[in-house]
């Protein structure tokens, strides 16, 4: 992915994965995201775009915290996209400096 910004900026992107292992959700994600993740109608694609909000959130940034579950997964110009029909999700987060 390729981005371009007068200001500065973070995105990922990632393929879906499949079902979520209850390791990663313990060491990743926040009560609050786990708990969105597994009571979504698709577990996999609701962990893949709040992970590319948490890896965007954390470029843009400029700073990677030490525990990923403590990474924000939302901010003032953050966008998620999951295209239809496509296997990934991408997101994009600018800064409002």
């Amino acid at each position: 992915m390729a981005v371009v910004s007068s200001k500065e900026i973070g995105c990922d992107i990632e393929d879906i994965a499949g079902a979520p292992d209850g390791a990663l959700l313990d060491l990743a994600f926040s009560v609050q995201e786990r708990a969105a993740i597994c009571r979504s109608v698709d577990p996999a694609q609701q962990l893949t775009r709040i992970w590319t909000r948490k890896e965007a959130c954390v470029k843009c940034s400029g700073t990677i915290p030490d525990d990923p579950a403590r990474w924000p997964s939302s901010a003032p110009g953050l966008t998620t996209f999951t295209p239809p029909g496509k296997p990934y999700v991408y997101s994009i987060c600018t800064s409002h400096a």
